[in-house]
């Protein structure tokens, strides 16, 4: 019988068969690992801290683990992307020789980062739907900043300043980050057009997003700040239509 983690959880029954086949066979799957590992709780938790640490801090780490071919190197691997994916880390294994990567050709080595992303929450998804791991993360990434930007989605209507309310809110934060120009435009792209339902641009990002060897082209409405949208004191605002503007000024003096 797989033994229960140490929260009490178990193996649902078909990942169960699957660990107990890749037993039988000699190797095991990175799937539940948590179910059929013991030992080395001090190197576990030297890792878990260290992710806390690169969390809290916003820094990178790097680290070697050697051994003996069979001595457990892949399985120790999956355990620490297991704690990694439980405290909301997105993680992602690759391999050079079965993957096809040349370590020093990162155009080789990029793609198939993103292609093996995951996640606990996409873990949790339907198994039987084939996961975009570039679209789930942007449109994770998108549902929080419109969120954020204080953007009731689900509504009948949409308020007809979103787009404003959006591009204000990405501007205070990712248009003034240090993250590579490009990549600005692509992601502030991919939100705005998931504001407009436009899955023609949604699905050029991803593509860009994930590697491929092909330019893509942005409709410039994406590219640019809102019409309408003037800046004062640091602050992007939506402008007043004329008419709302004197009936601002009529209330302000008959008030």
């Amino acid at each position: 019988m797989l033994a229960e983690t140490e929260n009490g959880d178990e193996p649902n029954p078909a990942l169960a068969r699957a660990l107990i086949r890749s037993l039988t066979r000699g190797t095991t799957i990175a799937a539940g690992v948590r179910y059929i590992h013991v030992g080395h709780r001090n190197w576990l938790a030297a890792q878990q801290e260290l992710l806390t640490e690169v969390a809290e801090d916003g820094h990178a780490d790097t680290k070697f683990v050697r051994g003996a071919y069979g001595a457990g190197k892949s399985h120790f691997l999956a355990m620490v992307q297991d704690l990694a994916q439980v405290q909301g880390w997105a993680t992602s294994h690759v391999e050079c020789k079965v993957d096809g990567v040349q370590i020093d050709r990162f155009e080789t080595l990029y793609p198939q980062i993103v292609a093996k992303i995951k996640a606990a929450d996409m873990l949790a998804a339907d198994q039987d739907t084939a996961v975009d791991p570039a679209r789930w993360l942007l449109e994770r990434w998108t549902r929080e900043q419109v969120k954020l930007a204080r953007i009731t989605e689900g509504s009948l209507t949409r308020p007809f300043d979103s787009d404003a309310r959006l591009y204000a809110h990405l501007e205070q934060r990712l248009l003034r980050s240090s993250l590579p120009p490009d990549f600005i435009k692509a992601t502030a792209a991919f939100a705005r057009a998931y504001l407009d339902k436009n899955s023609e641009v949604m699905t050029a990002v991803c593509g860009w997003i994930s590697g491929i060897k092909e330019s893509i082209s942005i409709p410039s409405r994406y590219l640019r700040a809102p019409s309408g949208l003037v800046r004062r004191a640091n602050r992007s605002i939506y402008e007043q239509s004329a008419r709302g503007l004197r009936e601002t000024q009529c209330a302000a003096s008959y008030g």
